[in-house]
């Protein structure tokens, strides 16, 4: 081999070398870049998800509120029938007259949850009807 052969072979040797190097680092470089995408795109879904999370609690909070106001309205309208019932049977009680209670009373053992004080109400005026 000639001294200009060896050269040439040098010098190509030489630029394949930088070219290797070359083609390892954008090798790194673009595992890098896909590094970058996967975690970037798992933080915007986790970001995605939080929100998605966020608003259906607001809407289990908006639903919980207007369930409850709705409950608390059955509750007074309740109270309020209670009482009307328990003045109505004492009003019979005072005019001596006799009223089956029998269906209230079954009523009152139906249910499973009564508020206390207009429960005591009524059953104080079934009491006074019956004696």
């Amino acid at each position: 081999m000639t001294s200009l052969e060896r050269h040439i072979e040098r010098l190509v040797e030489d630029q394949l070398s930088e070219v290797r190097a070359e083609v390892e680092q954008l090798s790194e470089d673009v595992e890098e870049i896909e590094n970058f995408a996967t975690i970037s795109l798992g933080e915007r879904r986790l970001n995605q998800n939080e929100a998605n999370l966020a608003e259906f609690s607001a809407s289990l909070t908006e639903f919980s509120e207007q369930t409850l106001e709705k409950v608390n309205d059955l509750e007074s309208q309740l109270e309020l029938q209670t009482i009307v019932l328990a003045s109505i049977l004492e009003s019979l009680a005072d005019a001596d007259l006799e009223v089956d209670v029998s269906e209230i009373r079954d009523y009152q053992q139906e249910q499973l949850v009564t508020e206390q004080s207009a429960s005591g109400n009524l059953e104080a005026a079934i009491d006074a009807v019956e004696s």
